[in-house]
Order: C-alpha cells, then sequence, then structure tokens
C-alpha cells in the first residue's frame, strides 16, 4: 500500500534547502579555509627588524651576470655593479656593513632581494660588494645592521 506525505511541499523545500547547501558551502569552505591558512601562514613570516647594531656572521656568496637586469624581490632590477645584497631574514632596503673576516675588507650594502638560496649561506653579495670585500666563492662574513633605508 502506498502512503501519501501528509506535507509534500515541506519534503520538497526541505530537500531543495539541502541540495544547495551540499552545493555551496563545499566551495566557501574551502576558500575560507585557505583565507585562513594563508593569514596564519603570513603572520607566521613576519620577522621584527633586527636592533641597530646587531651581528650576523655567517658564509657569504656572489651573485652576479646571469642576474644582471632581472627582477628583485623588492621590484627593483638586479644590478651586479651596484653594493647591494640578498638576505632571507634583513628587511628591504636595510643598509648593512659586510666584513670578509679572511681579509679584514669591509664595505656598506643594501638588502633588495631575497636568498641565498645555497646551502649554508646567510648572504647573496652583488659582484661589485663581493669584489670590494675581495670575496672569491664563499668566504666567512660578518654582517652588522646599520638601519634602514625608506624606499625612495
Amino acid at each position: 500500500m502506498h502512503t501519501v506525505s501528509k506535507a509534500p511541499g515541506r519534503v520538497a523545500v526541505f530537500g531543495l534547502l539541502v541540495t544547495t547547501l551540499c552545493l555551496l558551502l563545499p566551495d566557501s569552505s574551502i576558500t575560507f579555509a585557505a583565507r585562513r591558512h594563508h593569514r596564519r601562514a603570513r603572520a607566521h613570516h613576519r620577522h621584527p627588524p633586527p636592533p641597530t647594531r646587531a651581528v650576523l656572521v655567517g658564509r657569504a656568496t656572489w651573485y652576479g651576470p646571469g642576474f644582471h637586469g632581472r627582477r628583485t624581490a623588492s621590484g627593483e632590477r638586479f644590478n651586479r655593479h651596484a653594493f647591494t645584497l640578498a638576505s632571507r631574514g634583513l628587511p628591504m632596503q636595510t643598509l648593512v656593513r659586510i666584513t670578509n673576516l679572511r681579509n679584514g675588507r669591509s664595505a656598506m650594502g643594501r638588502v633588495n632581494d631575497r636568498g641565498p638560496y645555497s646551502h649554508g649561506a646567510i648572504v647573496d653579495l652583488s659582484e661589485a660588494l663581493a669584489r670590494r670585500v675581495g670575496l672569491r666563492g664563499t668566504s666567512r662574513v660578518r654582517i652588522q645592521v646599520l638601519g634602514s633605508r625608506q624606499k625612495y
């Protein structure tokens, strides 16, 4: 025997509501979850600026001809003849004094890129900066933070 529901309109409306929610919620929940994760990840990677006169010691490498003219992480074009460097942890436009611990030569440079991507190095120097401090290949250096320069 076949029974007829006493409220067929309610069942239809409820079914339509469930179907609509099943179609809309998965997209929005993924979007919201991704935004939540992105916000959390971005907050995790913020580094407070190092205090002035902070000193870092580690291995430095240099880069030049193959990157000349390409955009750096700061947006400016890389110039291998400028006294600039790449650092993973120092904020952009930070002024530093680099001292080669092998020969004592030093020079001032400005952070304008992210890197280095080679294992164990703390900074990548431009070709001109590497020549000024007498860096051939890699060497141990001391990085002294002098301050920050506002973008011009």
